[in-house]
């Protein structure tokens, strides 16, 4: 048999194997705990108790694919483990993350966060964490069909488009626009792939996901979105790379 790296379709064939691993990692914490600096394959085990020989084994594996560093018997952070993958990383992502970052810098704002209730709650506990709760307001429910009220001067939507078909998109943008002040601005923060579709990789492949997940999500090009803007009220869209993560800012003007 043809070596693997010599082999794409044998690569295609164990492409699973990756997600398997990776889905094993997060559930047991890994990189957290090794950013933390848990890296000896002993305190590792202890500390997500689990047998020594299935964590080498889940390790070794994850060093192989380059998502962990070896040395010895500890295990380190690659830099692709850094950056997307280490929850205690400023560059990581979750539940209102974004909105408390905004009340760090800015210690004036007062943030709404619209979700469902249980998420909210990983929100809420997130503010607590940061010191910023005092100036969160929650509001649980469906962020189409609420009154959110208006005023805003800064409406975010990281990680929501992709979710929706373009109808359902415009409408929310329609609704965000109206909750704008006079000076207000709207950012989404979301994977974009070019208008060929196939690139990035990343943001191209995400569709596929979202075909798999949603009624009717895709991942939106910047044509896509400037003339969901458009429809909505805002003048246009313009897209700004967030490196070195594979998402977009997409600033609507209005």
């Amino acid at each position: 048999m043809a070596d693997s790296s010599e082999n794409p379709v044998f690569e295609f064939a164990l492409a699973y194997q990756k997600t398997a691993a990776l889905i094993a990692a997060v559930k047991l914490d890994i990189f957290t705990k090794i950013g933390a600096g848990t890296t000896s394959l002993e305190d590792l085990a202890s500390r997500t108790e689990s047998s020594v020989r299935g964590l080498r084994i889940l390790c070794d594996y994850l060093t192989v694919i380059g998502l962990l560093e070896k040395q010895h018997s500890n295990y380190l952070l690659s830099q692709i483990s850094k950056t997307f993958l280490d929850e205690s990383s400023p560059l990581a992502a979750g539940h209102g993350l974004y909105g408390i970052e905004v009340a760090k810098v800015a210690p004036e704002a007062l943030v709404t966060a619209v979700d469902w209730e249980q998420v909210l709650r990983v929100t809420r506990a997130n503010a607590v964490e940061a010191g910023v709760v005092d100036r969160f307001r929650m509001m649980a429910g469906n962020a189409l069909d609420m009154d959110w009220g208006s005023d805003y001067d800064l409406v975010l939507l990281p990680n929501f488009l992709h979710h929706f078909d373009f109808d359902v998109c415009t409408a929310l943008l329609r609704k965000v626009k109206a909750s704008l002040s006079a000076s207000g601005q709207a950012w989404a923060i979301d994977l974009v792939p070019n208008e060929d579709r196939i690139s990035p990789p990343i943001p191209a492949m995400f569709a596929f996901w979202m075909l798999a997940t949603t009624p009717g999500g895709d991942a939106y090009t910047i044509r896509e979105l400037d003339e969901m803007a458009r429809n909505a009220g805002f003048r246009g869209a313009t897209t700004r790379a967030l490196a070195p993560t594979p998402e977009s800012l997409i600033v609507f003007e209005s």
